[in-house]
C-alpha cells in the first residue's frame, strides 16, 4: 500500500491502461512494425493505439542511427542534453550508447516497449525478451528531464542493474544512484538525488516509512525537501510488486522513551 501511495503521487497510475501492452514477435516490413490480426485480437484498443504510435516513432529513431553512430562520446553527451525533449533522438542515442558500452543493441520491439513505458503504460514482456534493456531508454529520458526511479523485486537485481545497464546512463553523463539496505543516511540521500535511482520495492517502501518517523529534515533520505522528487517510476515485475507483494504490509516500529 505504501509503495502504491508513493507511485500514485510520483506517477499518476490512474492514467495507466492496466491491461497492459503485449510485445509480440512483430515483424518489421518496409521500415514499419506490423502485428498480426491474431495478435491484435489479444490486445485492447488502447494497447493497439499505443503500439502503433510507438511504431511510428521507431522509423524516426532508426533514421537517426547513421548520424549518431559517427559521433564520439563527448558529442553524444552534448547532443543528448541538447535534445533531451526529443524522445526519438534520445532513444536513438541511448541505443548507440548501449551498443558501445554493453555490446547490446536494442531491437525495435524493445525500443517500442521503452516508448510505451515512457508514455505511462504497462508493458508485458516474456522472460528472455530483454525487459532490462527495454527500460534503459525511458529511464534515461526521464532522468534527463527530471529524475527517474527503477524499482526491482529485490536488492540483488537493483545492484545488478545499477552496475550493469547503469553504465549506459553514466556514459551519457547522467548520475546513477543505488538505494542499498546497508547504506548510511547520507549515502541514501546521495543515491536518491541521482538522475536515475535503482532500488528494490521493499527498500523504497521502508525508506519512505523511515522518513515519516524522522524528527529532523537531516534524517530524511527519500524526500529530503519534503516533497516527491521523481518524475517517472518504472516498476519491474509490476504484477508481483503492485499486486502480489502489496498484500503483505510493510511494518516499521521505533522505540519510545520511558518518560513518554
Amino acid at each position: 500500500v505504501v509503495l502504491l501511495l508513493i507511485l500514485a503521487k510520483v506517477y499518476s497510475l490512474h492514467n495507466v491502461p492496466m491491461r497492459g501492452t503485449k510485445l509480440f514477435s512483430s515483424k518489421t516490413t518496409k521500415g514499419t512494425i506490423e502485428i498480426s490480426q491474431r495478435e491484435k485480437s489479444e490486445m485492447s484498443s488502447e494497447a493497439i493505439q499505443l503500439f502503433q504510435e510507438a511504431a511510428e516513432k521507431i522509423v524516426k529513431i532508426n533514421a537517426y542511427e547513421s548520424e549518431i553512430e559517427k559521433m564520439n562520446e563527448k558529442e553524444l553527451r552534448e547532443l543528448v542534453r541538447k535534445e533531451k525533449n526529443n524522445i526519438e533522438k534520445v532513444f536513438a542515442i541511448v541505443r548507440e550508447a548501449s551498443y558501445r558500452v554493453l555490446g547490446l543493441r536494442a531491437f525495435d520491439v524493445q525500443m517500442i516497449g521503452g516508448l510505451i513505458m515512457a508514455n505511462g503504460a504497462m508493458v508485458e514482456m516474456q522472460t528472455g525478451e530483454g525487459k532490462t534493456l527495454a527500460a534503459v531508454a525511458p529511464a534515461i529520458f526521464a532522468g534527463l528531464n527530471g529524475k527517474s526511479l527503477v524499482v526491482t523485486v529485490n536488492d540483488y537485481l537493483a545492484q545488478r542493474d545499477a552496475d550493469g545497464v547503469g553504465q549506459v546512463a553514466r556514459y551519457l553523463g547522467l548520475k546513477v544512484g543505488l538505494a542499498s539496505p546497508n547504506a548510511t543516511i547520507e549515502e541514501k540521500r546521495v543515491a536518491y538525488n541521482a538522475d536515475i535511482v535503482y532500488a528494490s520495492n521493499q527498500q523504497v517502501g521502508f525508506d519512505y516509512l523511515r522518513d515519516q518517523l524522522a524528527y529532523s529534515s537531516e534524517d530524511l533520505v527519500f524526500f529530503p525537501h519534503g516533497d516527491y522528487i521523481f518524475d517517472l517510476a518504472i516498476v519491474d515485475e509490476a504484477d508481483s510488486i503492485l499486486i502480489d507483494e502489496a498484500r503483505t504490509p510493510l511494518v516499521i516500529s521505533e522505540k519510545k522513551n520511558k518518560a513518554e
